[in-house]
């Protein structure tokens, strides 16, 4: 009997050391396949980081009922992809939502998704099916100031599935009124008059009247026994008291055609 149950007991042992020796030898698979799992999700890391947020409107300022541009930004901070990402805003009641001008969130780009646009409500919501590691994506909406003053926007948080939540982000719209333009008043280019010439009279040239040269009578010698008596003496001009006499008429022909 012993020597029978010797050998079942030998046999017996023999399959726990190899089932054991088996088990030994596939637990390094089974710990290198589960890490190869880890690896291949993306998920070594102790934790995941949050998504981020951002909202910026541009222009930042406008006049009264004017436009601007709202932008919110989403980005995927982890190394790995994280699904259903989503997020939401609502204006304020003195900002209006006017229209949807672009954006790449819940498209093709982030593998599709949901898009939600009501103006009369002043809101919209986006999910996207996936954004990849370190990937961003955007929504931009066209708004209108309607009310005088700063106005603050806040956005709700975003979300992802195995992420932490991240946001909300926060933008001031300020609206200011319009500064009237002023009106230019043209201002008429001064005429100039012609001032007249002069006309220059022409004086006229005295002309100078030849003062005759007296001549000089010859007196006959009278014949006579008496001794002859000596005619009394003729001034004879001499020629400059002719020039002097000359330039004193003239003098005096110029004196009175001025008189006149």
């Amino acid at each position: 009997m012993d020597a029978e149950r010797h050998p079942s007991a030998r046999s017996a042992g023999a399959a726990r050391w190899t089932l054991a020796r088996s088990h030994r030898s596939l637990t390094p698979i089974v710990v290198l396949v589960a890490l190869l799992a880890l690896l291949s999700a993306g998920r070594l890391d102790a934790q995941a980081l949050s998504l981020t947020i951002s909202k910026s409107f541009s222009p930042p300022t406008v006049t009264l009922n004017g436009t601007s541009t709202a932008t919110i930004t989403v980005t995927n901070p982890n190394v790995f992809s994280v699904s259903n990402v989503q997020f939401s805003d609502t204006m304020p009641a003195v900002i209006q939502l006017v229209t949807q001008i672009g954006g790449t969130c819940s498209t093709l780009a982030t593998g599709g998704g949901t898009f939600s646009f009501n103006p009369g409500a002043g809101t919209f919501s986006s999910t996207s099916n996936v954004l990849t590691a370190g990937q961003s994506c955007t929504i931009a909406v066209q708004v209108s100031g309607t009310v005088l003053g700063a106005h603050v926007n806040t956005t709700s948080q975003v979300t992802g599935t195995g992420t932490p939540s991240g946001g909300p982000a926060t933008a001031t719209l300020t609206v200011e009124a319009a500064t009237p333009t002023p009106t230019s008043t043209a201002t008429p280019t001064p005429t100039s008059t012609a001032t007249p010439t002069p006309t220059s009279t022409a004086t006229p040239t005295p002309t100078s009247t030849a003062t005759p040269t007296p001549t000089s009578t010859a007196t006959p010698t009278p014949t006579s026994t008496h001794p002859p008596v000596a005619p009394p003496a003729v001034p004879v001009l001499s020629f400059p008291m002719l020039v002097l006499l000359g330039l004193v008429l003239a003098a005096t022909g110029v004196f009175l055609a001025r008189r006149q």
